[in-house]
């Protein structure tokens, strides 16, 4: 039985490709790490007993928001919508789920809020 060497040495370079291809892609976005004055901004913001689960969500959202532009972020909105679409398709795939519009909804004000969908931007 002959081996192909091409092919053999091909397979085996293949994991090593897709890992560092995923990794290069990581690297590149440069996660942004926690910042706690922005934190402290959405925890502040007052809550009324007549205040829904998602009003406040959006309100603390908006204030994390605007915290993280003061400092030069930018909000990758091609990574919020890749994951919402995702969790959509997840919900819509769960038999007798219901409609997920509630879910997305606070599921989209607390993707605002995760500092790994911030990027350095322009001051």
């Amino acid at each position: 039985m002959r081996v192909n060497l091409k092919l053999l040495t091909l397979f085996a370079l293949l994991p090593g490709i897709a890992l560092v291809s995923c990794g290069g892609k990581d690297a590149a976005r440069g996660d942004v790490p926690e910042v706690s004055q922005c934190r402290q901004a959405a925890a502040a913001v007052p809550v009324t007993d007549f205040d829904t689960r998602a009003s406040v969500l959006r309100m603390r959202a908006d204030a994390f928001s605007d915290c993280m532009q003061e400092r030069g972020y930018v909000l990758d909105e091609e990574e919020l919508d890749r994951r919402l679409l995702h969790k959509e398709q997840v919900k819509n795939s769960a038999w007798l789920g219901g409609d997920p519009a509630l879910f997305l909804a606070l599921y989209r004000q607390e993707l605002r809020m995760n500092p790994e969908l911030w990027r350095t931007g322009a001051h």
